[in-house]
């Protein structure tokens, strides 16, 4: 698995649930100001490939 980190300016135009119901996302949480992002196995390579 990865983990995608971002670090947002305005965290009220972030929309977790939607990110959630993307193909391949296993979840999402914020930790220490950062929107994280888990991508799984799978699509990792898929991701990394194109």
């Amino acid at each position: 698995m990865i983990r995608l980190r971002l670090v947002l300016k305005d965290k009220t135009k972030s929309d977790q649930k939607a990110v959630k119901n993307i193909d391949g996302v296993k979840g999402t949480f914020v930790n220490s100001g950062q929107f994280q992002i888990i991508i799984g196995q799978g699509s990792v390579n898929s991701v990394l490939n194109g």
